[in-house]
């Protein structure tokens, strides 16, 4: 009879394997696990400070009161519930993507039109203060530390950093200062913990990693999207506005072209531009926290992008959906 491994393929081989590393060794030690990092949360206070927070911000004035109606918090409650229950990280960030996502629906329907960041972020915290339930820093900290490197990207890991986002602020609020944003104390905690991730890794990737680029796709319709593409050294922006064109179905490509987005600036990019050399030069040159760049496959006609409505992209990021380069 043939081997196991042979009637698989090589993507469902890793994920059965990954899947039996965690029932025989991450279930046994997920107790052991969540208790350390109880004790490490409450030996500095911070896991005390969240819970009188969020008590406080359920009862006063709070981070105010984003249009989310009942229903939506009941499920978002129950989703981040399920979350705790789990042992594995990567079922553990599928319910807070499916959490963020009933978030971002229950905004959409109230305001008519997709929300971006600066409506999303509130918006989350009010439901985190909602379900009371603080021992879910436990489990993002968790998530966090062992899930792999690759699927902390994309539309998952941009929800899981929202959501350590969410919870580092409500830790630190006060009365005085009620609004939630990702400060300055934030991004340098995010700093130290990307940090401490990809101090193992090689320094060179391989040639199949730099071959990736992370096109974002926006428009008055659907809003802003984004997808993972292969795109070599040699391909022009004309090459990639052809892949653009055909990865996100759009009707006339004419009237859409290629746009480089650095920090608050969007100019659009020579047809016979390199997007992997401009990529490359940006990333040596970019040293300052804060600093971001983004391409964007856009209309013609429209309003340049915002920082309003900038995800919390990384570079080379893969969609949760699809892992898989295109």
């Amino acid at each position: 009879e043939p081997a196991v491994n042979a009637l698989l393929s090589a993507p469902d081989s890793e994920r059965l394997l990954e899947s039996v590393l965690h029932r025989c060794v991450l279930r046994p030690l997920h107790a052991s696990l969540a208790a350390r990092l109880r004790e490490l949360r409450e030996a500095d206070g911070s896991l005390q400070r969240l819970r009188g927070n969020l008590r406080a911000v359920r009862e006063g004035p709070g981070v105010g009161s984003p249009p989310l109606a009942p229903p939506t918090l009941d499920r978002v409650r129950h989703t981040l519930l399920r979350m705790q229950r789990r042992y594995a990280p990567p079922a553990k960030l599928r319910a807070v993507v499916q959490a963020c996502r009933l978030v971002q629906q229950g905004l959409q329907a109230a305001h008519g039109r997709p929300c971006g960041a600066d409506e999303f972020l509130p918006a989350l915290s009010y439901a985190v203060a909602q379900s009371d339930r603080a021992e879910l820093v436990l489990d993002v900290d968790y998530t966090m530390e062992l899930l792999p490197q690759r699927q902390l990207s994309g539309e998952g890991g941009y929800y899981l950093i929202s959501l350590y986002s969410s919870l580092f602020e409500l830790q630190n609020y006060h009365v005085t200062r009620p609004s939630v944003e990702v400060n300055g104390d934030i991004r340098r905690s995010l700093q130290q913990w990307h940090g401490r991730r990809r101090a193992g890794e090689p320094s060179a990737r391989g040639s199949a990693h730099q071959n990736l680029l992370r096109v974002a796709y926006d428009d008055d319709l659907h809003g802003c999207r984004a997808k993972t593409l292969v795109v070599r050294p040699s391909d022009t922006v004309a090459d990639l506005c052809r892949l653009c064109a055909d990865k996100f179905k759009v009707c006339d490509p004419s009237l859409h072209r290629l746009c480089l987005v650095v920090d608050d600036s969007c100019r659009p990019l020579p047809p016979d531009s390199h997007p992997q050399l401009i990529k490359a030069e940006l990333q040596g040159r970019r040293q300052g926290p804060g600093c971001y760049y983004y391409f964007v496959y856009r209309p013609v006609e429209g309003p340049s992008p915002t920082r309003a409505r900038r995800p919390l992209q990384r570079d080379d990021a893969v969609d949760l959906e699809d892992e898989e380069p295109l």
